[in-house]
């Protein structure tokens, strides 16, 4: 236990000036990317902020989607770091999230795993997303997270919310979410 120790701290001391934006070669900002990833599970908050930043202003569509899902990996296994991306991301602007679709599919699942977490407030964003992106695909993952979402343990509570906000918008949405619902065992009653 203590080489681990040890290894942690000589990556720590190895890595405390870089940014993972001096690299031009986008594999390279990759494998900085499971770097940052591996630190920011040992509790580091620089490494999820460096994932946070490349998740959101990367050049490159694949390092941004491989960075929404190492934000996942962090949220879904710690107790802890959930609160630290929270902050990091409380400012984002879902309507200027990203212009690849699978990016923004990637961040569907990542305000999935938040709302999982008791963080409601990014349930909103799912809402918007199942409703409101101009890409099908994306509208159709977060129609499909939705439903996954309100059948896990105690998130049945949330459908009157999702069904409030639902109403509010265009029939087409609220159409498009009932056909998503009615393919599952609950209804929205």
């Amino acid at each position: 236990m203590k080489g681990n120790e040890n290894l942690l701290e000589a990556l720590k001391h190895l890595v405390s000036n870089v940014t993972v934006q001096l690299d031009s070669h986008w594999r390279v900002r990759m494998k900085w990317l499971e770097l940052c990833t591996l630190l920011a599970q040992n509790k580091l908050q620089k490494w999820t902020q460096m994932i946070t930043n490349l998740a959101r202003k990367d050049e490159d569509e694949d390092v941004r989607r491989e960075a929404v899902r190492s934000l996942i990996i962090l949220i879904t296994s710690e107790d802890k770091l959930p609160s630290a991306i929270k902050t990091m991301l409380s400012n984002i602007d879902i309507s200027a999230l990203d212009a690849d679709r699978r990016v923004r599919m990637e961040w569907v699942e990542l305000f999935c795993a938040m709302t999982q977490k008791k963080f409601y407030n990014f349930l909103t964003a799912v809402i918007k997303m199942s409703t409101e992106d101009h890409d099908e695909d994306v509208r159709l993952k977060a129609m499909t997270s939705l439903a996954s979402l309100l059948e896990s343990d105690g998130m049945l509570s949330l459908m009157p919310i999702i069904h409030m906000y639902i109403e509010i918008k265009t029939e087409k949405a609220h159409e498009s979410f009932v056909k998503i619902i009615s393919s599952n065992t609950w209804s929205l009653d």
